[in-house]
């Protein structure tokens, strides 16, 4: 059967099959003219929905178009990263601007990780604080899941790695205490390592263990007034602003529960620092939802993601 079209069918037609191979053709003429940095949406404007879209396109739950993408790359290294959305965060808080090509927003900076542990521990005794006549075991292995059996010096040193590369692609210095499980540090000999950087700041990297199962959350411990190794009282300060802000950062990313600020003077690692320096028990691996997750790359990532989004703040405030 052979079938005709009326006259008048045949411009609209045409018209239909030449709005298909435009639509089909790629998006050159956009992708030249998107120029605006940070503007990820091609809108005209840098504003909290291409900080959103660049978010999304790193979680890998919606890619960017392609004629946006050298837009979003705000630091031109080649690819979309933690970096970019932290430099169109910082243009559009009015922190930093990103008119001229951005900059990391850690460079210039020294920040110190200690993954807490290691796999043998080593309970001879040193002083908690210099020239202390409390003696304290050097380090210990740490606590372990209560169900996954995971230990926690393993724990610790994934998502110190983890922070280390984010706040590397931030710009900054990072010093480790360490890098593998098989060594022996005490607490008092990771303090003076930061000490003898010197290390702008400093972060423990700790998880939690409690008798009771049902107990959960994040915390931070803080340095009391009085018990650091320094006469300088505005580095308990400083260090109380970092945990706080810290640990606002680190739970509002991983969604977990916040239980605030412990202010601690027994601690080697603080009585030893002459540096700010806090704690973070990033949950509890006696709780078994905890102890699962905290075992998860996905959700080290986010404690991770969350820690260098803190430090940010923190060198920005």
């Amino acid at each position: 059967m052979i079938v005709t079209f009326k006259r008048p069918l045949i411009p609209a037609l045409v018209a239909f099959i030449i709005a298909m191979l435009i639509l089909s053709m790629p998006n050159t003429a956009c992708a030249e003219s998107d120029t605006t940095l940070g503007d990820a949406n091609g809108d005209g404007a840098v504003t909290i929905t291409d900080y959103t879209l660049v978010r999304l396109d790193i979680l890998g739950l919606k890619s960017l178009a392609s004629a946006y993408r050298v837009a979003a790359d705000v630091n031109s290294d080649g690819s979309i990263t933690i970096t970019d959305y932290t430099l169109i965060r910082l243009h559009i808080l009015g922190l930093k601007s990103i008119s001229s090509g951005g900059g990391l927003p850690l460079s210039g900076r020294v920040i110190g990780i200690d993954a807490g542990h290691q796999l043998h521990g080593n309970y001879d005794l040193e002083p908690m604080a210099p020239g202390s006549s409390t003696m304290k075991a050097k380090v210990s292995s740490g606590t372990q899941g209560r169900f996954t059996r995971v230990p926690e010096y393993v724990v610790n040193l994934e998502v110190a790695l983890k922070l280390k590369e984010k706040l590397e692609a931030l710009g900054a210095v990072v010093i480790m205490t360490r890098e593998t499980h098989d060594v022996d540090i005490s607490n008092a000999e990771r303090a003076m390592m930061m000490n003898n950087t010197p290390v702008d700041c400093w972060i423990r990297i700790h998880a939690n263990g409690n008798d009771n199962p049902a107990v959960y959350g994040m915390c931070m411990l803080v340095p009391a007034a009085g018990c650091m190794n320094t006469s300088d009282a505005s580095v308990v300060t400083q260090s109380v602003s970092l945990g706080q802000t810290l640990l606002n950062s680190a739970a509002s990313a991983a969604g977990a529960k916040n239980n605030g600020l412990q202010v601690r003077d027994d601690q080697t690692g603080f009585c030893w620092s002459s540096v700010p320096v806090c704690t973070i028990e990033m949950g509890y691996m006696t709780n078994e939802t905890e102890d699962n997750l905290l075992v998860t790359g996905a959700y080290q990532d986010k404690i991770a993601e969350g820690l260098a989004l803190g430090f940010i703040t923190y060198f920005t405030d």
